[in-house]
């Protein structure tokens, strides 16, 4: 994505499932993040759904509500969550209910703040091959969800399942590489050197 950082990357978070965590929680199978790792460790599926694939994290329940708190480490500007499932056509998995997305942020942890106007935008994922051609993932999609950029260090985003079972392979926060503030330019102020002579 030009312009944008994924500043989820390799940070830690908490994930929820049905309020339970950890060992609580109704894995599907070996879909396991017991470490909590998975989500943000940049290692996106590139195929379509298995039971052996180690990407993937799975749960159970019907209309279960997913919870995951990302910890960027340090308050940035963001402007899009990305969140990554799969569905196994005509099986248990179902893509993430859209309507149900809900993102909101906070700079200590404890207090959130709804981020309102979501923007969620739905895609398939694809794969482009070293000879140029290109592959569609059926079961895998990309929800891209889009909001007018806040500031956050702790980034809550839940969603819900449509099917009994739910498989996730990454979760990721966006903004603008470039955090610095736009300079303050004065009127008139041509060069930009805080001074308005004849060198503007």
């Amino acid at each position: 994505l030009s312009g944008l950082t994924n500043f989820a990357l390799n940070q830690s978070y908490t994930f929820k499932w049905r309020d339970a965590t950890g060992d609580g929680i109704e894995w599907y199978n070996n879909l396991k993040d017991l470490e909590v790792k998975k989500l943000t460790d940049g290692m996106i599926a590139t195929s379509g759904f298995s039971m052996s694939a180690s990407l993937y994290v799975g749960v159970m329940g019907s209309a279960g509500m997913a919870e995951v708190v990302v910890n960027l480490s340090e308050a940035k500007k963001i402007n899009k969550v990305v969140l990554r499932d799969i569905a196994d056509n005509g099986g248990s998995f179902a893509d993430l209910n859209s309507t149900s997305i809900a993102v909101s942020v906070s700079d200590d942890g404890v207090e959130y703040t709804p981020v309102e106007g979501l923007v969620d935008t739905l895609y398939f994922s694809y794969k482009v091959s070293d000879s140029g051609s290109v592959t569609q993932f059926k079961d895998l999609y990309t929800h891209s969800i889009d909001f007018s950029q806040v500031s956050a260090k702790f980034v809550k985003i839940r969603f819900q399942s449509t099917k009994y079972c739910m498989s996730i392979t990454e979760v990721e926060v966006y903004g603008p590489t470039i955090q610095g503030d736009e300079p303050v330019v004065e009127l008139g102020d041509a060069n930009g050197d805080g001074e308005i002579d004849n060198l503007d």
